[in-house]
């Protein structure tokens, strides 16, 4: 279905939420290559070793398709990044709220990491900023 939906899309983003907690048999290569992620946001909550999957975080820092793939996860558990610390060095960001934020003009992004463990949401991390890539002329008309 991801492949599908990825030639649905049809060219490069910059940013995309992972598909189902980044569980197994997600994320394929084949889907990377059309959408080429700068960013991926996982949402983790659950203390379960197949969300996310450790072999496909491994998969998407390796693979060959374009596009930088910077990923970023919630509220994993620490006893999961624990179990594979070298694994999850090579996230950029790990733990609180995620915010993507396009600056006026839409040319440039950032991505913050808030600490979501009170009310106040203060930045925990502000990484960018990074260069929003060319988007393809609309061609079509509507009426």
């Amino acid at each position: 279905m991801e492949y599908p939906c990825a030639l649905t899309i049809g060219h490069p983003v910059e940013a995309m939420k992972s598909h189902h907690h980044l569980s197994p048999h997600t994320m394929q290569d084949d889907m990377l290559e059309v959408l080429q992620p700068d960013v991926i946001v996982t949402q983790s909550f659950y203390i379960r070793d197949i969300q996310p999957d450790r072999g496909i975080i491994r998969r998407i820092s390796e693979s060959k398709a374009p596009g930088a793939k910077r990923m970023y996860f919630t509220n994993i558990d620490r006893s999961l990044t624990d179990a594979d610390p070298q694994l999850y060095a090579r996230c950029a960001g790990i733990g609180g709220h995620v915010v993507i934020r396009v600056s006026p003009g839409g040319k440039e992004y950032r991505v913050y990491m808030l600490d979501d463990s009170d009310t106040t949401y203060k930045v925990k991390q502000a990484d960018g900023p990074f260069r929003c890539k060319p988007q393809p002329k609309n061609t079509e008309k509507h009426e």
